[in-house]
């Protein structure tokens, strides 16, 4: 299974109480530590309940809301191809979900409706990647000069707070800055705590003070050298908006704000 931005491999040991339950743990691979399991309980009108419970520590750090994004999706997609197999056309049962707590593991839950609508949740996750015609190097430091990219990012602003540590150190510096973006007829301010390892990552996360008016954000650029002496950028996001919108609306600016972050640091990073 690919989350996280990562592959994982695992091997899993099932075990059945038919026909209430299915489940299963990881017992060798590359996880740290994964649990899950299905049970089934039959309600009115011959349809059956379904509960899907995951827990996964893939054994590295990864920021807590693309740690969320991934494993709901992993539960939401696992649900509905079962619904889709096991119903042959005609809808039959009820589902549910929740990822189970563990050390180190996500914790949380969603639901699905019987008419087959989902629960209006309002987190986001896009992944995207672009090659560069520029050295790491230089996407790097396009990245990190937080006060030119209203130039190219389609921000509205970016202010920096404060600073700390030296953005040309290899072992690391931190960076807090304000920045506003335009949304739906919004302006959304967050502010942000950026992380920089020269030259391979410039990550970020919102304030928790901030999350009760603007949602929240995190997200991040990884660099990569390829063998042609470009750069692969590999652009990570998850948003979740303060205003309840439809889930196409959500995806729509998720992705635009994605796509304005890689091809406007494509073209920035390419200047003569």
């Amino acid at each position: 299974v690919t989350t996280f931005g990562k592959r994982l491999d695992y091997t899993a040991l099932y075990e059945y109480d038919a026909p209430r339950l299915i489940q299963w743990k990881a017992v060798a691979g590359s996880v740290k530590a994964l649990v899950g399991s299905y049970t089934f309980e039959e309600v009115e009108g011959g349809k059956t309940k379904v509960r899907y419970t995951l827990g996964i520590d893939q054994g590295v750090p990864v920021p807590s809301l693309v740690k969320k994004c991934s494993t709901k999706l992993i539960v939401s997609t696992a649900l509905k191809e079962l619904r889709k197999y096991t119903e042959e056309g005609t809808r039959t049962g009820s589902v549910a979900s929740d990822a189970s707590n563990g050390d180190g593991m996500y914790t949380g839950e969603e639901s699905d409706s019987e008419d087959g609508e989902g629960s209006s949740k309002s987190l986001v996750y896009v992944e995207k990647s672009i090659r560069v015609d520029a050295p790491v190097e230089k996407c790097f430091a396009v990245a990190s000069e937080f006060e030119q990219f209203p130039a190219w990012a389609g921000l509205q602003g970016c202010t920096v707070l404060s600073q700390d540590g030296d953005p040309d150190d290899v072992r690391g510096s931190s960076a807090v800055v304000e920045l506003k973006m335009g949304a739906l007829g919004y302006t959304l301010k967050f502010v942000l705590d950026y992380t920089l390892f020269r030259p391979e990552l410039v990550s970020w996360t919102s304030r928790k003070s901030d999350k009760s008016d603007n949602g929240e954000l995190q997200g991040s650029y990884q660099f990569q050298e390829d063998d042609k002496g470009g750069t692969r950028v590999r652009y990570m996001l998850a948003l979740d908006l303060p205003m309840d919108v439809p889930s196409f609306v959500r995806d729509m600016v998720a992705n635009t704000i994605a796509s304005k972050g890689l091809k406007g640091l494509k073209r920035e990073a390419e200047k003569s």
